[in-house]
């Protein structure tokens, strides 16, 4: 009786010894995880980069040229219901982004010239040339744009608006009502707190990239050597730095200023495929992500 009692115990004490070490292993893989990123992903090809815009001048020719003091990067999501028109303004500073539902007519009102946005097509506005914006279809547009700005800087200046802009005619039926505009971010540092540099003093050139990231894939390590900014339509996105030490979980909606100079990567842990749209500041011959 008694050797068997001593048999139970050690077979008991063996089975809670295993037991341990499995627990202990599980927690120390999910803590790697969670720092440097799930391990079983693969950088894998289904991975999709569409270069939408590369560019260096708005949309009606003119040639952009950067701020010259500290950057201020911000990102607003509009929304227009149909037959709604955007009050007269113009813009200080480079802005581009995505058109992602509707569709969208921006008039030059010097000339009434104009150009007709549609669904997923990217676009940098005009600077210093008042303008406004119309939706004549029959869906609410969805619009993302990137503001290149500096402190002080404004989205959209009315104050010295010439007069013969003021009194907007608005066709019959139509209105500025329910149009609205959700600043998503606005930031002088990167989304690991890093204070962002000035801008380029070359030549810009403006480039739109939508990427799509397939459930459990991620893209390969890389890092960016300019400003770079955009909006996660959809998913759910993880940004990890190389050394582990840092880490952001984006959601749909979401916006981000990303890391400069920095090896890293993006990785969807989510069910949903990414949807990811993003703005980079550039200059001649640059790349966009460099892997070493």
């Amino acid at each position: 009786m008694k050797k068997n009692l001593i048999l139970i115990l050690i077979i008991l004490g063996t089975v809670f010894f295993i037991g341990y070490i499995f627990c202990a292993d599980g927690v120390k893989k999910a803590e790697n995880e969670s720092r440097n990123g799930n391990q079983n992903i693969p950088a894998k090809t289904d991975v999709k980069a569409e270069k939408l815009l590369s560019t260096s001048t708005s949309w009606d020719g003119i040639k952009l040229s950067y701020p010259t003091d500290s950057a201020v990067i911000s990102v607003v999501r509009y929304t227009i219901p149909p037959k709604r028109m955007l009050g007269v303004h113009y813009h200080s500073i480079i802005n581009g982004g995505l058109l992602i539902k509707g569709d969208l007519t921006i008039v030059r009102e010097s000339d009434r010239k104009d150009t007709t946005l549609h669904a997923a097509q990217a676009f940098v506005e005009m600077v210093n040339t008042w303008h406004h914006g119309e939706n004549n279809g029959k869906d609410t547009v969805d619009l993302v744009m990137c503001y290149l700005g500096t402190k002080g800087s404004l989205f959209s200046d009315k104050d010295n608006m010439p007069a013969e802009y003021k009194n907007q005619v608005m066709p019959e039926g139509y209105s500025n009502e329910g149009v609205k505009a959700e600043k998503i971010l606005e930031t002088t540092t990167s989304w690991d707190k890093v204070k962002l540099p000035l801008f380029p003093t070359s030549d810009p050139v403006i480039e739109l990239v939508r990427y799509t990231v397939p459930a459990h894939q991620k893209l390969a390590p890389h890092y960016h050597k300019v400003h770079n900014m955009g909006c996660l339509l959809n998913g759910e996105l993880t940004v990890l730095s190389e050394d582990g030490k840092k880490r952001l979980v984006l959601y749909k909606g979401d916006a981000l200023e990303e890391m400069i100079g920095t090896m890293h990567h993006g990785e969807n842990n989510g069910s949903e495929t990414v949807d990811l749209i993003m703005m980079y500041a550039g200059y001649p011959n640059y790349e966009v992500s460099y892997s070493k």
